[in-house]
């Protein structure tokens, strides 16, 4: 009779273990994308800019994308920051088949602050769309 060694395998395990990788490695790697992405961000998005000047944030973020003038001296500031990322999930082909089936989402945020004429923030808002 044959010895068998650890971790040799007769075509038992070796296809669930085939498996088991194929369900989890996409999941995982969707993970870590979304967590690089979320790493990139140059805006700090915990921090509470009321009370700050207009400067630290455009020092921060660089110039906005856009600045509106408002009738009693305040403006409104906008930044648009794009960024995409992929994201995988499993399906199931007409063949019954499972594949990994791979699509861009693009997001886009968009930071408003309302400042005082003295360059002071009022308020600010983050969205995502």
């Amino acid at each position: 009779m044959a010895r068998l060694h650890r971790g040799m395998s007769f075509g038992v395990a070796a296809p669930r273990r085939r498996r088991v990788t194929q369900r989890l490695v996409p999941p995982l790697i969707a993970v870590l994308m979304v967590m690089l992405c979320g790493a990139c961000a140059s805006f700090r998005p915990n921090v509470d800019w009321t009370g700050h000047k207009i400067d630290e944030v455009i020092k921060e973020n660089g110039a906005p994308a856009s600045v509106q003038d408002s009738t009693d001296g305040a403006k409104l500031y906008v930044w648009e920051f794009r960024h995409s990322y992929p994201f995988s999930r499993w399906s199931t082909g007409a063949d019954g088949q499972q594949h990994v089936e791979t699509t861009t989402v693009n997001k886009t945020t968009r930071k408003t602050f309302l400042v005082r004429a003295d360059g002071t923030i009022v308020s600010f808002t983050v969205t995502d769309t």
